[in-house]
């Protein structure tokens, strides 16, 4: 896979374009190139909230709360009677919103 380093550069017939990694091929051989749509998205760090909430553990049965990077996880371990067998359940309670849409942009390359 490569990737164009910079704007093409037209000169009559001929297009210049500096890629990534290298392409070697012999003087005046003819190149396809086929298109490849890469978009990314560029924002400042103040366009979006996330928000993580910890959740409390439940009282009588077995569980804990844990945090990593300021997301909480709560795992909750019971046990069914009736089909006899061990359940886990893992809860994550979190929100995310748009402040300022102005500091975001979605830049794209390629056709």
């Amino acid at each position: 896979m490569y990737t164009a380093t910079g704007d093409g550069v037209q000169s009559g017939a001929v297009i210049t374009v500096s890629v990534y990694p290298k392409v070697t091929c012999a003087a005046n051989a003819a190149i396809t190139l086929i298109g490849k749509h890469t978009a990314n998205l560029v924002f400042h760090p103040n366009a979006f909230a996330f928000v993580s909430r910890p959740l409390a553990a439940p009282a009588g049965v077995e569980s804990y709360v844990t945090t990593f990077n300021g997301i909480s996880l709560r795992v909750v371990r019971g046990y069914d009677m009736k089909y006899k067998r061990e359940m886990l359940s893992m809860d994550v309670l979190y929100a995310f919103k748009t402040i300022d849409p102005a500091l975001a942009v979605r830049y794209s390359i390629g056709a």
